[in-house]
């Protein structure tokens, strides 16, 4: 076969198979789409059902910290919503919690699995749905009461689900407008405030979930040093006589020579200049979009805490 002849082949075949690949990569993208919009209307239907209004007349309110709270000042703190968990429960029995973040109108039912792979890819109907769901981590206590509670759920282009989070990263002065979260469960509300934002990858040690008040002294300075929001939290300071320590390699042998000084203690400094008691934080982890194994992460502290009862 001559030249000539191999060119007139190309010049047929190439416009051919651009057409072929061009209207494969349109259907793909809109099957995407319209998966996408599917997710979207079914989330915003779900919202219509949990009945994310106003408080019920018969719900009494406690602070769990045991000062008198009324409910009119529980309404000051968490916007008069409530969220009727017994009707996304008959959806689905995984629905344990509602995350509410207004500076980015982030509002999504939060779910818990077996594992940490169903929801990746289904939505909170059980749909098979590239969109997924926001899950809690499968071994975080769904009560809340563990160091470190994870959250997850993709970066979907659009900012539905986790996209918006990126928010937090590119524009940290959305922070400081309204650096709080707020989780909703069927017997508590809790109030959280953003305190670090940084890029991390699948598997670092920011997934680590500490069992003890020293692992978790331990963690917060790892955070310290991961952080990139200005105001979050700061690098700690040591005493001169202890000078800079490994953290990262830091013994138990370690820590019980330095037990006096830090006493473990639960006082965190912000870049901003404020001391804050940081006993439990969340993190929220999502994907950073560039087909990488990067992770964004958002993490907060509780800030306040109520427990909630509806007759």
């Amino acid at each position: 076969m001559n030249k000539e002849k191999i060119l007139r082949i190309l010049d047929f075949l190439i416009p051919i198979v651009s057409v072929v690949v061009v209207s494969i990569a349109g259907i793909y993208l809109y099957r995407v789409n319209k998966e996408h919009n599917i997710a979207d209307e079914e989330y915003a239907v779900i919202e219509e059902v949990a009945g994310v209004t106003e408080l019920p007349e018969s719900m009494e309110i406690e602070e769990t910290n045991e000062d008198e709270e009324t409910v009119d000042e529980y309404k000051q703190t968490f916007f008069n919503i409530h969220v009727n968990f017994d009707a996304l429960n008959k959806i689905n029995e995984d629905v344990i919690g509602w995350i509410y973040i207004p500076s980015i109108g982030l509002s999504y039912p939060v779910l818990q699995g077996e594992d940490n792979k169903y929801y990746l890819s289904h939505t909170m109907e059980g749909t098979l749905n590239s969109s997924g769901s926001i899950f809690m981590d499968a071994e975080s206590d769904s009560d809340m009461l563990g160091f470190n509670t994870f959250f997850y759920g993709h970066a979907m282009k659009n900012g539905t689900m986790f996209g918006s989070l990126k928010e937090f990263l590119k524009h940290p002065e959305t922070i400081d407008k309204n650096p709080y979260i707020y989780y909703f469960t069927k017997d508590h509300a809790y109030k959280y405030r953003i305190i670090a934002t940084y890029i991390t990858h699948q598997g670092s040690n920011t997934y680590m979930i500490p069992e003890t008040k020293e692992q978790f002294y331990n963690y917060m300075q790892k955070v310290s040093k991961w952080n990139r929001y200005e105001n979050g939290l700061a690098p700690f300071e040591l005493d001169e006589d202890y000078g800079n320590v490994d953290w990262d390699t830091l013994t138990m042998e370690d820590l019980e020579k330095i037990d006096e000084l830090l006493s473990f203690s639960n006082v965190y400094a912000l870049g901003n200049g404020e001391n804050v008691e940081v006993d439990r934080i969340i993190t929220l982890s999502t994907c950073s979009g560039n087909g990488t194994g990067d992770r964004k992460i958002v993490q907060a502290y509780l800030f306040d805490e109520y427990k909630i009862r509806v007759e």
